[in-house]
């Protein structure tokens, strides 16, 4: 099967009413044929990294469509959508809960409070993954595998698992 990537606002929509991935579907309906699937980049509310710093799990950004709008491209074709689940937006209601008490959130995250010196770890990106965090006067290395608007959490935690 060929399959096409796209994010959601890949084609700019001809008609002002049109959202984005409404305005992707029109355009694979249009132009490619129902066995050419697409793989359907983030499209959940997003703090950063080209909409991969996840706000939810759950939902489509408004600005961007709809589940409907998705439903409707999956009825003509088949869609893999982009579900990020190993880290999350540092504007999410999780990381804050982690800033305002991080002894008793740092579970959910590869957190560490010691004095880890001289440590490079490079990430797929070719940058450093471990990032130094000043919270309640007290230095925190998070993972960072991909940019600083996102933080990885441990997708193996109990907590992390129920939401």
């Amino acid at each position: 099967m060929i399959v096409v990537g796209a994010y959601p606002n890949s084609i700019c929509p001809q008609l002002p009413q049109s959202k984005p991935i409404a305005a992707l579907g029109e355009f694979l309906s249009k132009w490619l044929p129902p066995e050419i699937g697409l793989h359907l980049l983030p499209f959940s509310p997003s703090c950063g990294d080209s909409g991969f710093a996840l706000q939810s799990w759950t939902t489509v950004n408004p600005e961007l469509g709809t589940w409907s709008d998705i439903e409707s491209i999956a009825q003509k074709r088949h869609v893999t959508v982009d579900a990020v689940y190993n880290h999350v937006g540092i504007e999410r209601e999780i990381f804050r809960w982690f800033l305002e008490a991080p002894q008793q959130y740092k579970h959910l995250f590869y957190a560490f409070n010691d004095d880890i010196t001289n440590c490079t770890l490079v990430g797929p990106r070719g940058e450093n993954v471990l990032h130094s965090w000043r919270i309640h006067n007290q230095r925190w290395l998070l993972w960072q595998t991909f940019t600083e608007s996102a933080v990885d959490i441990r997708i193996d935690d109990s907590m992390i698992l129920r939401m």
